[in-house]
């Protein structure tokens, strides 16, 4: 089928095809379709960026989240550090008591050990002993 065109000005018959070149071959189309594109690549790069920017806020948050989280458990972590330095200051504290109550017993001992060796010297250098082993 074969449509034909009357155009008003020179009164011809045109073909579709010819119409089609006509309309093809205009400055005007050109330029209507080259604002087209250009409001349709606007349009897809100011969506993108709306998806980038809503993106980047999704991991923000995240990012936000997991620092409190984060946070959080160095807190935890601290006071539990903080609570076995303050239970091994204890049992140190307790380690010098009983290392100081050691040292004391020993020099005890050490006075006592003097003490009997002195007799034992006195009682032998002044003639006490007479020589002989009955043993």
């Amino acid at each position: 089928m074969v449509v034909l065109f009357v155009l008003p000005r020179k009164g011809e018959l045109m073909t579709e095809v010819q119409v089609a070149e006509k309309i093809a071959s205009s400055e005007y189309v050109f330029a209507i379709l080259f604002i087209i594109m250009l409001f349709i690549a606007v349009r897809w790069f100011a969506g993108h960026l709306k998806e980038m920017k809503q993106e980047n806020q999704e991991r923000e948050k995240e990012l936000k989240d997991l620092y409190t989280e984060h946070k959080e458990e160095s807190k935890e972590r601290e006071k539990l550090l903080l609570r076995h330095l303050e239970n091994s200051n204890e049992s140190q504290a307790k380690t010098a008591e009983a290392i100081k109550k050691m040292s004391d017993s020993m020099k005890s001992i050490e006075q006592q050990m003097d003490t009997g060796f002195k007799e034992v010297w006195r009682a032998f250098k002044g003639g006490k002993h007479n020589g002989n082993r009955n043993d």
